[in-house]
């Protein structure tokens, strides 16, 4: 049973991401392996854990994992992390930063009642995370062309099954993740430098 929000963090980067023996992140956990960043860090309000790609020298890691053990905990996870700016700064010089995602992740209580218009799935109707072609979805939909096709909430990917999406409890919506900040609440931040 998951108790708390630093367990559903230290499941998303183990979910996220494959690891060397070392620990040390080897590629982003989906088909084609493509290359992981260099620097993880996940924030809860029990706790903040961080990962270094494989290929980041020990003294870029060592001065990372200073910053990061010195970061504080909190409650407010809607600011960027205290040490972000020196974090920024180490990973800037050892290599141009190329890429960076910051945000949050929602955890949907189990006890929910879906609202009106959205499918649950479940493995008996998995078949509807299969995305039809885009003409196909535009000729039955018009109003859908170029818009998400579904909001998924707790769906779990098996790190022993790679590259296959195993719904446990997802919803189904027309109008993309809109509905999740209404039903969620965050309980991480993510910082993804590349």
């Amino acid at each position: 049973m998951i108790e708390s929000d630093l367990q559903l963090m230290q499941i998303q980067a183990e979910t996220l991401y494959c690891y060397d023996a070392d620990g040390r992140l080897r590629c982003i956990n989906e088909p084609g392996d493509p290359p992981a960043p260099r620097f993880f860090m996940g924030r809860t309000p029990q706790g903040n854990l961080w990962r270094f790609r494989y290929d980041l020298p020990t003294e870029i890691a060592q001065q990372l994992e200073a910053l990061c053990r010195s970061e504080p905990v909190g409650a407010n996870l809607t600011h960027a992390p205290l040490r972000y700016d020196a974090i920024r700064a180490v990973l800037q010089a050892q290599t141009p930063i190329e890429e960076e995602f910051r945000g949050p992740a929602y955890r949907v209580p189990d006890n929910i009642q879906p609202p009106p218009g959205v499918v649950l799935v479940s493995e008996a109707n998995e078949q509807l995370f299969q995305r039809p072609s885009a003409d196909a979805a535009t000729r039955r939909r018009p109003w859908l062309a170029g818009r998400p096709r579904f909001a998924a909430a707790g769906a779990s990917r098996s790190t022993a099954r790679r590259g296959t999406i195993w719904p446990r409890r997802a919803w189904r919506a027309s109008w993309g993740c809109g509905c999740m900040a209404r039903i969620g609440r965050s309980y991480n931040c993510r910082l993804q430098i590349t």
